[in-house]
């Protein structure tokens, strides 16, 4: 996991690097181009769970705790990091960008009698004007099953 999120991090310096250039030329208070909105990396105090929850994986990183907003436009299958079950419910842990350009719009979970496939989609609820930037963020959701897991093995139906 510790290499996920260098190999991330490694990315998103790449990415910052590679949008600095030469302003020369380019007088101060004169605009480039026409400004467009960023969204911000939302923080737990705004967490979709309602109340800046959390959710922390065995290895002792936090994860904000969402919930899935149905509704996003060209919502696709995503593969998530590692899931953890107590009892009967289950905490997916994934990486994403930041809201709303990158949304949970829903999971899928089908239970079998020897597998439980469990499935994120993520969508996005950008405006056309919005400019999403380049950055991950450790996140989770909570599935509830309808047994406990027992021998059974969890697929992820991303991949």
């Amino acid at each position: 996991m510790i290499h996920k999120l260098a190999a991330v991090l490694a990315i998103a310096a790449l990415t910052l690097a590679a949008c600095g250039g030469d302003d020369a030329g380019v007088a101060p208070d004169e605009p480039t181009s026409a400004p467009t909105a960023v969204p911000e990396p939302t923080d737990a105090a705004t967490s979709p769970a309602g109340d800046g929850s959390t959710a922390t994986d065995t290895s002792g990183m936090a994860a904000r705790l969402v919930v899935p907003e149905a509704g996003t436009t060209d919502a696709r299958p995503s593969a998530y990091d590692h899931v953890e079950v107590s009892g009967t419910t289950a905490t997916v842990f994934y990486y994403a960008g930041v809201e709303p350009c990158s949304v949970l719009d829903r999971v899928e979970v089908d239970e079998g009698a020897d597998q439980v496939v469990i499935t994120l989609f993520i969508g996005s609820k950008a405006g056309p004007e919005t400019s999403c930037i380049a950055i991950a963020e450790y996140l989770a959701v909570q599935v509830e099953l309808s047994t406990e897991l027992g021998g059974r093995q969890i697929v992820d139906g991303a991949v």
